[in-house]
């Protein structure tokens, strides 16, 4: 396989956490958590800076990320999913992802009971998305002219199906979630 078609993935992830207890006196406890993670991991071929028509092919494809050979799909040769000419599913792009955390615990007890509340806030902010194929892709899986076999049509440039992107598949997620709990323990 050509190095140009591996794929390069770079992760990069910060987590950092902050916890305090404070306890006034002997009946009062208060416990404050707060944390943070980041997230970042985009996944391309090896060739996603490198437009189609560098390798004789005009996909349409514009977008500078979705550069590279598309996926060649050849029954009997490389076909899927043993493998093919071209990148395969890239890339995918994951981040940067936010996730805050605040919780907060107060506990009280009065002689043989002790009451617990407290509050829990988290928000997520998720940006993603996963291109199958965004450089295109041909398949040759039978023979389209009239006797002709799929290894034929590739080099005849008749395929039998194909598949382009169109649009911008990348998301972005936002979810805020706050919790409250009440207890109460003793005989």
């Amino acid at each position: 396989m050509q190095t140009k078609w591996l794929t390069q993935i770079h992760t990069r992830a910060q987590v950092i956490g902050l916890n305090e207890v404070w306890t006034p006196n002997t009946t009062w406890i208060n416990e404050a958590r707060f944390g943070y993670n980041r997230l970042y991991q985009p996944t391309f071929p090896n060739d996603h800076d490198v437009p189609a028509s560098s390798y004789g092919l005009d996909t349409g494809v514009t977008n500078p990320l979705y550069g590279g050979l598309p996926r060649i799909n050849v029954l009997g040769f490389f076909s899927f999913p043993l493998g093919g000419l071209g990148g395969f599913n890239w890339p995918k792009v994951q981040g940067p992802d936010d996730r805050f955390q605040f919780i907060d615990h107060v506990s009280r007890t009065i002689g043989k009971h002790a009451f617990k509340f407290g509050a829990r806030y988290t928000a997520t902010d998720s940006r993603a998305g996963h291109m199958a194929g965004p450089e295109g892709a041909s398949s040759f899986l039978v023979g389209t002219l009239s006797t002709s076999t799929p290894i034929e049509d590739f080099f005849a440039g008749a395929p039998t199906n194909g598949s382009l992107l169109i649009g911008d598949p990348t998301r972005d997620i936002h979810n805020w979630g706050v919790a409250l709990f009440a207890q109460t323990t003793g005989a």
